[in-house]
């Protein structure tokens, strides 16, 4: 039975920090600093004025932007200037990428990222162009997509998209790189492949716990050439 999804984390899983030293504040900082440079405020102001605009918890600070009169184009390149240098693609993903299309199976991200963000990091990687959406990428699943207050790490997260994709669960995939908020849930969710990708391990493919555990997306090739 063919694949009908591939869902994908991002942080770990298609992307790789180049360092540590990513400040996590950087979405809310960038924004404030457009603020304070178009409107002339200081940052208490500036941060007075986006908390004024709904739940950040349950949104994505890019669904203020209209409210705030900030491009999107500008906070978008923002977030992509400070992310430059600091987070890479590795060349597996690429390819996995670049797999997944030519075997037209539909990728679906499932992130604490929302959409926004996800294409940022795409793009700082090289493999977007702007913040309208990504040729490998059928739909994207974030953290606050349900309005969830415990987004991804909701016991409902991955049952939710299921029900939302209209996906039967045995002919889904989860590629993730933190087994307990990645592969685990998904697999209880009914989730019949859930892939743990750890890129400093030996052994290229392990099947344990339930799960598979792999240290390249080349080894999902064949992996997924066979269950098509």
């Amino acid at each position: 039975m063919s694949l009908q999804a591939i869902l994908i984390d991002v942080d770990g899983t298609i992307t790789d920090p180049l360092h540590s030293s990513m400040d996590p504040q950087m979405l809310w900082c960038r924004l404030e600093e457009l603020l304070m440079a178009k409107k002339h405020i200081s940052r208490k102001s500036a941060n007075a004025r986006i908390l004024s605009c709904g739940d950040c918890e349950t949104h994505c600070l890019s669904e203020f932007l209209d409210e705030l009169d900030i491009a999107q184009e500008d906070y978008f390149a923002a977030i992509c200037r400070y992310l430059k240098n600091k987070i890479v693609i590795p060349d597996d993903t690429k390819r996995f990428l670049e797999f997944v299309k030519r075997e037209k199976i539909a990728l679906y991200t499932a992130t604490t990222n929302p959409r926004f963000v996800t294409l940022a990091k795409l793009a700082a990687g090289g493999v977007a162009a702007n913040h309208l959406g990504c040729e490998y990428f059928t739909g994207y699943y974030s953290g606050c997509f349900f309005r969830d207050r415990e987004g991804k790490f909701s016991p409902r997260f991955y049952p939710d998209i299921l029900k939302h994709g209209n996906f039967s669960p045995d002919r889904v995939m989860m590629i993730g790189d933190e087994p307990h908020r990645d592969m685990l849930p998904a697999c209880r969710a009914g989730i019949k492949y859930g892939i743990n990708i750890d890129r400093t391990r030996k052994e290229p493919f392990i099947e344990k716990n339930g799960g598979y555990f792999i240290n390249s997306m080349d080894v999902l090739h064949d992996f997924i050439r066979n269950i098509n």
